[in-house]
C-alpha cells in the first residue's frame, strides 16, 4: 500500500490528545461524485471552470433535502409523498395492492 501525506496526519492524528469530529458533506462537497445535502453547501471541493455555476445549481434549493448528479449538472430534491406514491403504483400493478381511481 502507498503511502501518502493522509497516512502520516491520520497516524499523529490519533496519537494526540485532539478530537476529531466528522464534517458533514456540505462543508467538504465532492462535485464530480453523486452526494446528498440538507443544507446550503459551505466548501467545494473539485475541478471546475465553472464552479460559481456548479455552487448556483448546487446550493438553488439549498434548504431542502436534495441529492447532485453530476453528469446531469442538476440536484434532485427529495419530495417525501413521491416515493410512496410510486410504490403504491407499482403495488397496485402487480395486483397487491388496490389503486385509487380518479
Amino acid at each position: 500500500m502507498r503511502e501518502s501525506d493522509q497516512t502520516s496526519f491520520a497516524q499523529v492524528l490519533l496519537n494526540s490528545s485532539s478530537r476529531m469530529y466528522p464534517l458533514p458533506s456540505e462543508w467538504n462537497a465532492r462535485f464530480c461524485f453523486i452526494n446528498a445535502f440538507a443544507e446550503p453547501v459551505k466548501i467545494l471541493h473539485g475541478y471546475s471552470r465553472n464552479i460559481e455555476n456548479i455552487a448556483y445549481l448546487i446550493n438553488l434549493n439549498g434548504n431542502k433535502h436534495r441529492v447532485w448528479i453530476p453528469h446531469l449538472k442538476r440536484c434532485i430534491v427529495f419530495k417525501p409523498y413521491t416515493w410512496k406514491h410510486y410504490l403504491g403504483r407499482l403495488l397496485g400493478k402487480l395486483g397487491i395492492m388496490k389503486t385509487k381511481k380518479a
